[in-house]
């Protein structure tokens, strides 16, 4: 990856380049940087790279300069991000998108802001470390290169160390500790000295949960959660929507998904005919998809009943009910409320989808994000589900 640098002020980056583990990966050649003085490419005996905003307001860095800066450092095959406060917040969901880019060149802009003209003409994305005031975009301009430094391969040591940075998967980071084993009267926790891998492992995925739920709850709702689920997620489906619709057809489609996007069960349920329609279903899916639909993956009930009753003898653990789709308007809530009961209950959960009419009146209500109220519009049953299903896992994050 290579950054190409266009501050007024290049002495700011001198160290950042030099320095620990960017330095070695500069000396490594992992990324290339270039640094570009607007002040090298302005006119006149002072160099002049500013002058006096019309209307008043102080002092606005000029768009020539920037524009043969930015021509020189060759923006055909790269992408130009002016640091400012008026642009994207940085976060990392940003820094993923970034990070495929071969070639950055960052502006730093400094002074009251950057002729509006050089912006509409050059640059692709404004990007904002945040909602305060600094002098100048070079603090900003690091920060971004260094987040996306680490996602290139080999700059940072390990790539295990990356996947458990702080907002890789969404999540907040867990609790570090070295020696000594007892510092000031507090001590490390047990676990972490037991060299039992699995234990610990199971400790720091349950801190970064609890971590950020107390600290950050409301990066919940886009982290994918999957590795952080203490217990399995299932998912019951009634088959009478896909008989009156004619969707049978599609089962094989929505059973090879959901053992794809990681659920542990899916069950099928017929009420009307005691679950025969049910187990006739599976044994066909069985016989269609035998390596992805295993016998411990499908298994037909009569309700939801059965199947909390079943999932609660398997996890010693009373499930969530999640009931999807149809379900009165008041009793719905939003999906990301369940979300973070499931990470802080550590419990088992059923998404059930299709019919509502045994689903008990505590089972929380997944609003579905497909249907739009106002018209009596709805996605397909497969379509809900696996939009519902996405938003809860949270794939973004892969």
């Amino acid at each position: 990856m290579k950054f190409s640098v266009i501050s007024a002020f290049p002495e700011y980056f001198e160290t950042f380049f030099n320095a620990s583990i960017i330095g070695k990966a500069v000396r490594r050649s992992l990324i290339s940087y270039e640094l570009l003085n607007p002040r090298d490419f302005a006119e006149g005996p002072h160099r002049q790279i500013d002058d006096y905003a019309y209307g008043g307001g102080g002092m606005v860095m000029m768009a020539e300069p920037l524009a043969r800066a930015v021509d020189v450092a060759g923006k055909s095959d790269a992408k130009v991000i002016l640091m400012s406060p008026q642009g994207r917040k940085m976060d990392q969901g940003l820094v993923e998108e970034l990070s495929v880019c071969d070639h950055i060149i960052l502006v730093c802009g400094h002074y009251e802001g950057i002729d509006e003209r050089f912006v509409e003409s050059f640059v692709d994305m404004e990007v904002s470390l945040g909602d305060f005031v600094l002098t100048g975009g070079e603090i900003p301009a690091m920060a971004l290169m260094d987040a996306l430094s680490r996602r290139v391969p080999g700059v940072v040591g390990k790539d295990e160390a990356v996947r458990e940075d702080s907002f890789f998967r969404g999540m907040l980071d867990t609790p570090h500790y070295t020696r000594p084993p007892e510092w000031r009267g507090k001590k490390v926790p047990e676990v972490l000295l037991s060299g039992n891998h699995g234990a610990v492992e199971t400790w720091r995925r349950k801190e970064a949960v609890r971590r950020t739920l107390e600290r950050r709850p409301d990066i919940v709702e886009d982290a994918d959660v999957r590795p952080y689920l203490q217990k399995n997620v299932c998912v019951l489906l009634y088959l009478e929507p896909f008989e009156k619709t004619g969707c049978n057809t599609r089962l094989t489609e929505i059973a090879r998904d959901m053992r794809v996007m990681g659920c542990s069960k899916l069950f099928l349920a017929s009420v009307e005919d005691g679950g025969k329609t049910a187990t006739e279903q599976v044994k066909k899916l069985k016989e269609i998809l035998p390596g992805i639909c295993a016998p411990s993956f499908l298994k037909s009930v009569k309700g939801i009943e059965e199947a909390a009753e079943w999932v609660c003898r398997k996890e010693k653990l009373e499930p969530i009910v999640i009931d999807v789709g149809f379900f009165s308007k008041d009793r719905a809530t939003d999906l990301k409320r369940a979300k973070r009961k499931v990470l802080e209950d550590e419990r088992p959960v059923i998404f059930t989808f299709g019919r509502p009419n045994d689903v008990p009146e505590a089972a929380h209500q997944g609003k579905d994000p497909c249907k739009k109220e106002e018209q009596g519009e709805f996605l397909s049953l497969h379509g809900s589900l696996t939009v519902v299903l996405d938003r809860f896992f949270g794939f973004c994050r892969c």
